[in-house]
């Protein structure tokens, strides 16, 4: 059985929407009943492949709600912690050298990191956290893909694979305990994809 939220009722609901008064055993009344609630398209082709489909202006909603744009060094400060280690960006770099001059961040570099091609973003207390992602601890490494579903939306493996330097094993990995967890979901939600996609349960929810 594979369960999916759709944005109109299954065609295996049909039967239930529209049963007769006296299909149903308890004696309410039919003005009463939830399934008079709920809009059913009548007379028109349902479409199996697209029931489950986006409204894209609703995905492009969501993602801009969800992108961060920290103004202050606090901001960035609180948004680092929630993604344990992230990629330097250049709009956030005068923010982050202000935490530097506080001694508030930590950079990771590829002597200290075992090998990542790049530095990292983190901040001083999550040092101990960030070097253990780099280190394969599973715990560690959901908490970043936690953080970065949390303000990228639908995603792939290769995309967070990027932003975190991780290889696609370990996200996808740590994309199985988010979901085994509840947190996430996988699916195809973008018209045209042809990858899997993960996104954030309560995000999916907002989208639809």
């Amino acid at each position: 059985v594979h369960c999916v939220d759709t944005t109109e009722p299954s065609v295996l609901s049909h039967e239930i929407l529209t049963a007769r008064p006296y299909a149903f055993l308890d004696d309410e009344e039919l003005q009463n009943r939830r399934t008079n609630a709920v809009t059913l398209r009548r007379g028109v082709a349902v479409d199996l492949s697209s029931i489950g489909a986006l409204d894209p202006e609703a995905i492009d909603q969501v993602h801009g709600e969800i992108t961060p744009e920290p103004t202050l060094a606090d901001e960035l400060h609180d948004l680092l912690a929630s993604l344990v280690i992230t990629r330097p960006r250049a709009d956030w770099q005068p923010l982050y050298a202000e935490l530097e001059s506080r001694q508030r961040s930590a950079t990771l570099s590829p002597s200290r990191s075992g090998g990542v091609p790049s530095e990292l973003w983190c901040v001083a207390e999550m040092r101990e956290r960030a070097e253990a992602v780099l280190e394969g601890d599973e715990v560690a490494i959901a908490a970043v893909l936690r953080g970065h579903l949390e303000i990228t939306g639908i995603t792939t493996v290769d995309e967070l694979a990027g932003a975190t330097t991780l290889s696609p094993g370990r996200v996808a990995a740590g994309l199985a305990v988010l979901e085994h967890e509840g947190f996430a979901l996988q699916g195809r939600y973008t018209p045209g994809a042809t990858d899997r996609e993960w996104v954030a349960r309560r995000l999916l929810a907002r989208m639809h």
